[in-house]
């Protein structure tokens, strides 16, 4: 929540976007889970937009209105169809992916991105002047920006998805733990009966 939550909820926050307007969170992931939630109780209409069908059941739990299958055909086209969006919230570090959401923009739209990588975005500039849209990055917030996200958190029940990880110490001291694919975040179990020999129960890190 200090890194994904204040992440998405700051960024939303200062948009224009109001409540009752329609909102898409590109990517379903570490970054993208809390986002949807964030964006359904801020009472923006929430479009979910992710690869595959695999996390349309997952976003439709975390609180999205709408899921957009971006490899079943044109994202943009499949926004339109639901009326445009005032803001996509792009949280997948995919560059391509996040030009395919601007003709689905409403006029005067925002595509925020908190997703990172260093590819340049295939935008032109004539995509952008005659609908006004503009186009931002934002980072993740001060610790005033933390305090305000848990609270509003804690007053509308957004919550992570966490995944439990046991990490086991070998007699030698060295740590080990499984190999998991962790879809929104991981949190660590560690035993301290075979790393101090003690049974105080399980740590969490």
């Amino acid at each position: 929540m200090y890194w994904a939550g204040v992440t998405t909820y700051n960024a939303m926050r200062h948009t224009k976007a109001l409540p009752g307007d329609r909102v898409a969170i590109l990517g379903i992931g570490g970054l993208g889970h809390p986002g949807v939630q964030f964006s359904r109780a801020m009472g923006f209409e929430t479009i979910a937009i992710a690869r595959g069908t695999a996390k349309a059941e997952d976003a439709r739990q975390l609180g999205a209105h709408h899921y957009v299958d971006s490899t079943s055909g044109d994202v943009a086209e499949a926004l339109r169809k639901l009326g445009g969006v005032a803001v996509v919230l792009a949280t997948a570090g995919n560059s391509a992916a996040m030009a395919a959401t601007v003709p689905g923009l409403l006029p005067r739209g925002e595509l925020v991105v908190v997703g990172v990588t260093t590819d340049p975005l295939p935008i032109s500039p004539r995509q952008l002047i005659n609908p006004a849209l503009s186009i931002s990055g934002h980072p993740s917030g001060t610790a005033k920006d933390v305090e305000d996200t848990m609270h509003f958190a804690v007053l509308s029940g957004v919550r992570p998805w966490v995944e439990e990880v046991t990490r086991r110490w070998s007699r030698d001291g060295h740590a080990t733990a499984p190999s998991l694919p962790c879809e929104y975040g991981a949190e660590l179990i560690e035993s301290c009966r075979e790393r101090h020999g003690v049974d105080a129960g399980p740590v969490r890190r």
